[in-house]
Order: structure tokens, then sequence, then C-alpha cells
């Protein structure tokens, strides 16, 4: 039977071992002259996770920009916010020629589409007069952040699908296609306005209201003011529009039929979300997108669309960029009718003189 002097010589000896494993865990005695950092780290994550770095404790040299340098690196993440958690904290005791530190790991959770971006970024804290100090710096937001890198999240734009006709034909398809505009990072505002001016003139569009949508973009936007089918530019267009200041010709694709007018009123078209669905489906639709409009496109739209896929980059003030994460896009699904090209194709030639409104039903 265990005596009460054995009892109590136990209970000490686990005080001891207790006091020597928590020590040992926190790098150095918690003692009211050295107090332990925790508190100041879960303060900083909790100020990094809100975007309001007023709550953390900054060193004197750091503290005056690291609001305005935080909300600088973040702006291109628009609506993604992020989780940080606090984690394991080292420190290492003070010497006669230095203070005491300690290094703080932070857990970032970005809210990347469906997925979670997450990573770890390292906090340095220094002890000055009792109190336990963070410094400031662009790695403490993402490891390979140096100065004047930014992070910027952008869509990656699925493949639309297909409208695909009687006999596997593609009816519907990526097309080549010419897009002219002015091209704001080449030039400056007052000449990309008079440029524009120019451009509406050459291709015979409302000059004051493309005027207007370039006076009112981004300086690194490209205001488009129209797209033709590659065969099909004019030679006038051609010619002339490399002597206006900003003016580009792109080369890419859109998703087409054979000829404008085949089969326009039952397949519908693509082109950019106008204002009116951004504001029905803000979760769907974004500023730039391109949806189905009319006809099949638009009561098909989901199918064709595909899920746009996210990337995240690291930019630098020239503009270069390393990718730091991404989720691919997947590629909308075809959507098979039975429309046959060739009878298509040829009522629409048949009609093609009739005066008045007509339209042509083959029915089998």
């Amino acid at each position: 039977m265990r005596t009460a002097r054995g009892a109590t010589a136990a209970a000490a000896a686990l005080a001891s071992l207790l006091t020597a494993l928590l020590t040992a865990c926190s790098g150095a005695p918690d003692t009211p002259d050295t107090p332990a950092p925790d508190a100041t780290v879960d303060a900083l994550a909790a100020a990094l996770g809100d975007g309001d770095l007023t709550g953390a404790a900054w060193t004197a040299d750091t503290a005056a920009g690291a609001q305005s340098r935080y909300d600088a690196i973040v702006e291109g993440m628009g609506d993604l916010e992020p989780t940080v958690e606090p984690g394991r904290v080292a420190r290492v005791e003070a010497t006669d020629e230095a203070p005491e530190t300690a290094r703080a790991t932070l857990t970032w959770h970005w809210p990347v589409g469906d997925n979670e971006w997450v990573y770890d970024t390292e906090a340095a804290l220094t002890l000055v007069d009792g109190a336990w100090q963070v410094a400031w710096e662009p790695a403490l937001v993402e490891p390979s952040l140096r100065r004047n890198l930014v992070l910027e999240a952008g869509s990656l734009r699925p493949g639309r699908g297909d409208v695909i006709g009687y006999g596997n034909l593609k009816l519907v398809t990526a097309r080549p296609v010419v897009r002219f505009g002015v091209d704001r990072p080449l030039v400056s505002k007052a000449t990309a306005v008079a440029s524009a001016r120019e451009l509406a003139r050459l291709v015979d569009i409302d000059v004051p209201t493309y005027v207007a949508r370039v006076r009112a973009s981004g300086d690194l936007a490209f205001v488009e003011a129209i797209t033709y089918r590659r065969d099909e530019v004019p030679p006038s267009v051609g010619a002339a529009y490399e002597s206006l200041p900003g003016v580009r010709a792109l080369q890419t694709t859109a998703q087409l039929g054979p000829t404008a007018a085949f089969g326009q009123p039952l397949l519908g078209r693509v082109g950019e979300v106008t204002a009116e669905m951004i504001e029905e489906d803000p979760a769907r639709y974004r500023v730039g997108d391109l949806a189905g409009l009319s006809g099949l496109e638009a009561r098909y739209d989901e199918q064709l669309a595909g899920q746009p896929g996210i990337t995240v980059e690291a930019v630098d003030s020239d503009g270069k960029r390393r990718e730091l994460y991404s989720v691919p896009a997947a590629d909308g699904e075809p959507l098979r009718t039975s429309l046959d090209m060739e009878l298509q194709l040829a009522a629409e030639e048949l009609l093609a003189d009739q005066g008045p409104p007509s339209g042509l039903v083959a029915i089998r």
C-alpha cells in the first residue's frame, strides 16, 4: 500500500515532468518578463484573414506601410477571401547581442472555385520591452512574394461545346476571326480616345458609343470595336487600321455557324454577357464572360459553356507573371440536333431574294 509520503513525492515528480515538457514545447520559459508569443500570433492570423491589419502588433519600422502594402498585394484576388490559421511557434532565447525572437507558422486557405489553395508562411517576431512584435514583409502573405510583387486571380476560359447537326457535322464551332479594337496599355488615354473615334468611323459603328466605352475602360483593357470572320475583313479596314495608334487586330476564334445567317433564329448567338445577366446570376456570370444570348445557345448554355478555371499568379511591376496555383477549366459538352446543314443552306439560298419575311419548313 502506497504511503502519503510516497504519493506526495510522485505528484511532485509528475509536476516537474509536466513543467519540463511545457518548457521544451515553447522553446523558452514563460515568465512575466518573457510572455508567450501565442496571443500575438493569434491576433496576427485574425488580422491577415480579415484584411484589417490594425489588430496586429507590428514592429515600429514596418508598421506604417503594412496595411497599404497588404491591400495592394491582395487587390487582384477580387472577391476571394482567405482564412488564416496560426500554427507552430518556435522561440529562440535572447543573447547578449540579440533579443529573444520567434518564428510562427501561418496556414492560408483561399477558396479557389470548388477547390482550396492551401500553403504556409512564416512570421518573424521579436520581443521588445516585454511585448512581442511582428515584422511586416510580403512573404507573410505568400512565401515567394518579394518587393513589388502582387497576387492576381484570373479566369481560364473553357472551350465551348459545338452544336452538332445531322451526319455529325459541326454547325456551330470555333472558326477563325479577327477582333479589331483599342489596346489601352499601348497608348495614353487621350490618344486611345482619338484612335477610337477614327476606328469607329473606319468599321462603321456608332462613334459616340464606342468612344465612351474606350474612355471608361481601364488602363489594361482591350476594347473591342468589331469582329470579322477572318476571310471577310474589308480590304479598307485591313489596310488602314495599322496607322491608328493603339489599334490592334487580334487573331482568335469564335463560335460561329458556316455563314453569318445560318440557322440564326434557331441556333442563336454567343456573345459577352449583358449587365442584366450578371445582375440575375452574379455567381455564374462576370464581366467579359461569353454566354449564349439567344436560341439553342441560350437554352443549353450551361451544357455548352463548361466550367471556367481559375489561375493565381504572382505579378511584378513590369507585368511579368508566375503561376502559383490553378484549377483547370472543364470544356463544355456538345449539343446534338437533327438540323441538316445542306438542306438548311439550300433553304436559305432559296429565300435570300424573297421580299417579305419568309420561311421554309421541311418535314420528313
